[in-house]
C-alpha cells in the first residue's frame, strides 16, 4: 500500500506530503480516466492521491496504486493554485 512516508522516500522528498480525498480533489470529475486507468492496473483496486508543495502556489499531485507486480503505478499531475 502507498503511504506518504513511502512517496517520500521514493521521490526523495523531505517537504510536505499529503493525502488527499479523492471527492476533494476531483471535484468536478475531470480526472475520471486518470482514476479509472489506474484502478485498472491496481491489484486491489484502490487509488490513492497525494499532494506534493513546492512552494505556495505550486503543487504536484501522484494518483497510486500498486499493481499486480508489486510495483506503484499511476499519474503525476502539476498544479498552479492560487
Amino acid at each position: 500500500m502507498v503511504s506518504t512516508a513511502l512517496l517520500g522516500k521514493l521521490l526523495n522528498f523531505s517537504g510536505t506530503i499529503t493525502e488527499e480525498s479523492m471527492k476533494e480533489w476531483n471535484v468536478k470529475d475531470r480526472y475520471n480516466e486518470i482514476i479509472e486507468a489506474v484502478r485498472h492496473v491496481s491489484i486491489d483496486k484502490v487509488v490513492k492521491v497525494f499532494r506534493l508543495d513546492n512552494g505556495t502556489t505550486r503543487s504536484e499531485y501522484f494518483v497510486l496504486s500498486v499493481s499486480e507486480a508489486s510495483s506503484i503505478v499511476g499519474y503525476k499531475v502539476k498544479a498552479v493554485e492560487s
